[in-house]
């Protein structure tokens, strides 16, 4: 059972857990929205200041092209054929190191997202267990548990107090 659902009362349970479950896919949904959206994005961004370096007079640029239009000539292609086969493989290089780079930047995001969250792992409380409740048996009335009412506010401080030490030791170790 999960942390969310742990202090719910059996009751509860069903409705509890059908909202839990909308919330998440919701969640989800979104996220899987604002990832997409910034992935598209970034790869625009990144194919156009990639190709803004690809030019005709760069020297490495006219090395590829040129190596790329020996290879298609060489597999029997004609001047032209070769050279447009050239520029659609630079292109293609360009469009898959944009969606690397693009790809890389969701990554970190995702992860400074995730390490921003971890220190309120440190706010939540160990849950209270809703125990099945003992069969009580009618002839011995001292088998019966006590009230909450009839508990003194000195108990009931004693056992809070006991619950946050017992979660402590559990986030210490």
């Amino acid at each position: 059972m999960t942390l969310a659902m742990s202090s719910m009362p059996k009751e509860k349970m069903g409705n509890a857990t059908s909202i839990f479950n909308l919330m998440r896919n919701i969640g989800g949904s979104f996220g899987i929205a604002i990832m997409t959206t910034f992935i598209a994005r970034r790869n625009q961004f990144h194919q156009t200041s990639l190709a803004a370096h690809i030019t005709a007079g760069d020297l490495k640029t006219r090395t590829a092209l040129t190596g790329l239009q020996s290879m298609f000539h060489k597999e029997g292609f004609d001047t032209v054929t070769s050279q447009r086969k050239a520029f659609t493989v630079l292109y293609g290089m360009v469009q898959r190191h944009a969606a690397m780079l693009s790809f890389v930047e969701a990554f970190w995001i995702m992860a400074l997202i995730f390490a921003s969250m971890l220190p309120f792992l440190l706010l939540l409380r160990r849950p209270k267990h809703h125990a099945e409740p003992a069969p009580l048996s009618v002839s011995h009335p001292a088998a019966q548990p006590e009230p909450a009412a009839t508990r003194t506010d000195e108990e009931l401080e004693e056992q809070k107090q006991e619950e946050e030490e017992e979660a402590y030791e559990l986030l210490v170790h």
